[in-house]
């Protein structure tokens, strides 16, 4: 892919060609290199194409090889079938056979990270002596088309982002609003359940009056005695269910106070988690990492020429500060050396 890209090539489409466009999947048998009608054979229903009923949106799955029909159609190859069968082999004998699921997230940043030069995601390029893992342009990686292609260091970027993290959330005016967005939604989800309250306790009040009178009436001789009677059962059995409903239903939840106590308690469990997270990096998909996860839409660093002080600038939707919003909510960079020592955050 570099080669052509370096030679001026042209792809069939896109502006430049990518290691993924010409060995494909072997699942989808996508990819120039594994594209059987240049052998001289034809498959349908390779990929078959699905409609969702009730998003009405169109998808696509790899089918069983049971599913797929083939035909071979000499006419159309344009290779040999001893080269076909040599590059199947090469293939084969590249397989690794500890590949890692693309569901599964091997780091914390795993497909977060963005390239400060050209945008594109940013994978890993293998360790250093000391057991470090780097970082690359994904782009220049695959097709050698990165403008500006660094490496840096995978753990500097995690360390930067968690101290970044920890300073948002340890933040009291974050916290706050945290607080205040939490208690509206739960006061939302249980108005109805409110105004059901409400108007279960002016009904028992109705039922209340009303037996009162039918009481007073029973006692002093006035009306039918039995019709008095049927009226007041009907009373107490609706009574009854009304009472069980409102039981049944939840009730609003109590205002929570900020005060010192609740804050000292929050900053530790921050605490915590950021020693949890440091030590079990590698693990991307733990739960505590998979809720840090879901604060992050990206994550871009860069790396100043002269100092080689690293910024990392986080995109995503953890609440701030009003005076500090940019973006999608968390608009932040936090700056460290390309050391050990914890970086601090600048706005």
């Amino acid at each position: 892919a570099k080669g052509l890209n370096a030679d001026g090539i042209r792809p069939p489409q896109g502006r430049s060609w990518c290691a993924s466009t010409l060995y494909g999947g072997p699942k989808r048998g996508g990819g120039l290199l594994r594209n059987e009608v240049y052998a001289g054979r034809l498959v349908w229903n390779r990929v078959p194409e699905l409609r969702d009923p009730e998003t009405n949106k169109r998808t696509t799955r790899p089918s069983r090889p049971e599913e797929r029909i083939t035909a071979e159609v000499p006419h159309l190859a344009i290779i040999e079938k001893d080269l076909w069968d040599a590059v199947c082999a090469r293939f084969d004998a590249m397989a690794r056979p500890d590949f890692v699921h693309p569901g599964h997230k091997r780091y914390l940043l795993s497909g977060l990270l963005r390239c400060p030069a050209c945008g594109a995601g940013m994978r890993a390029k293998g360790k250093c002596p000391l057991g470090r893992v780097r970082i690359c342009c994904s782009r220049q990686a695959e097709s050698g088309d990165c403008p500006e292609p660094q490496t840096m260091y995978l753990d500097v970027i995690e360390s930067a982002v968690l101290s970044g993290l920890k300073r948002e959330l340890a933040n009291p005016t974050a916290f706050e609003t945290f607080l205040n967005t939490y208690q509206e939604e739960r006061h939302r989800l249980t108005a109805n359940a409110g105004d059901r309250h409400r108007k279960i306790e002016r009904r028992l009040e109705e039922i209340a009056r009303e037996l009162d009178k039918i009481t007073d009436y029973l006692v002093r001789g006035i009306g039918s005695e039995s019709r008095l009677d049927a009226r007041a059962k009907a009373l107490a059995a609706e009574e009854e269910r009304l009472s069980l409903e409102a039981s049944a239903l939840p009730k609003l939840p109590e205002r929570i106070e900020l005060n010192d106590a609740l804050l000292h308690r929050y900053r530790g469990e921050i605490e915590r988690l950021e020693v949890g997270l440091s030590q079990r990096l590698a693990e991307g998909d733990s739960p505590a990492s998979l809720a840090i996860r879901d604060m992050i839409d990206s994550v871009t660093p860069y790396r100043d020429v002269r100092s080689g002080e690293i910024t990392v600038e986080i995109e995503g939707s953890l609440p701030v500060p009003v005076a500090e919003q940019t973006g999608k909510g968390l608009g932040g960079r936090v700056v460290g050396p390309e050391g050990l020592e914890p970086p601090t955050r600048r706005l």
